[in-house]
């Protein structure tokens, strides 16, 4: 079965007034959702993109209502850095800095 997708993009378009920085993203289908497969696929992303890649930050947002994502975004480290506008939501903008 299809479970979803976990990975980094690119994101070339401006977000957030930010350009050119690579986003932690996860899409899971409904009855995949409490069982950790989106932390486990997060934690694989996040090595591939600070040992292989070599980035220096990776990004993660989730709308501030969606408190499992948040949750999930904070126990992998990264730190809220603030909340922005996208369309007419509101979301967190987290940083994970390889420094």
């Amino acid at each position: 079965n299809f479970v979803g997708w976990t990975g980094l993009k690119l994101v070339k378009d401006t977000v957030n007034n930010r350009t050119n920085f690579y986003d932690l993203g996860y899409r899971l289908n409904r009855k995949y959702w409490g069982k950790g497969y989106a932390t486990e696929g997060a934690i694989v992303s996040i090595d591939y993109g600070l040992k292989e890649l070599g980035l220096k930050k990776i990004i993660a947002t989730a709308h501030v209502d969606n408190v499992a994502s948040n949750k999930i975004i904070t126990k992998l480290g990264f730190e809220l850095v603030e909340t922005f506008k996208y369309g007419d939501e509101t979301n967190n903008w987290y940083e994970l800095d390889n420094n």
